[in-house]
Parts: structure tokens; C-alpha cells; sequence
């Protein structure tokens, strides 16, 4: 997997794999349903802890998140910010 990875025929970029025993696989990340602790929520000022814990379902929904693509150089773009000022938005 190793040499693999660094061949210069190779495209995968900031991927993350597991291999072993001729066990090979590419791990993929998810992102949850968001959870939003803003003015729009009733939240003023920063969020407070109970806020996270009053949202565990929404954190724990994947079905209702997304799946961002690895190595593209965005991080797993939206980013956040843009997440909270497009959900402000609306």
C-alpha cells in the first residue's frame, strides 16, 4: 500500500487507508446532520454545553448529512463558517 501510494501513477491525495495480511481498504469520512446553536435557535452569545447535549440526535444522524470528498484541498468544504452564515441566511 505504501509504494503504492507513492507511485507517481497514483491519484489519491490526503486519503486515508488501512492495510495488512493482504488487507487492503480506503476509510471515507461523514459528516453528521448539522446541529446549530445560533441567535436563530434562541442562542445568545456562545453556546453553551447543554446546546450539544440537547442536540445529540442531530450529531449522531448521518442519513441526514453528507459525505465530503477527501483530498481535495477544501477540508471537507463547506466550511463551517459557511455553514452557519448560509443557515443565518434563511
Amino acid at each position: 500500500m505504501a509504494v503504492w501510494l507513492a507511485h507517481s501513477s497514483c491519484s489519491h491525495k490526503a486519503s486515508v487507508h488501512e492495510a495488512g495480511g493482504g488487507y487492503f481498504a480506503r476509510l471515507n469520512w461523514a459528516r453528521s446532520k448539522p446541529l446549530f446553536a445560533t441567535e436563530k435557535e434562541g442562542e445568545l452569545g456562545a453556546p453553551q454545553p447543554e446546546a450539544i447535549r440537547d442536540g445529540q440526535n442531530d450529531l449522531e444522524d448521518f442519513d441526514q448529512g453528507d459525505r465530503p470528498i477527501s483530498g481535495d484541498g477544501s477540508m471537507g468544504a463547506p466550511s463551517a463558517l459557511a455553514r452557519v452564515f448560509g443557515h443565518l441566511k434563511t
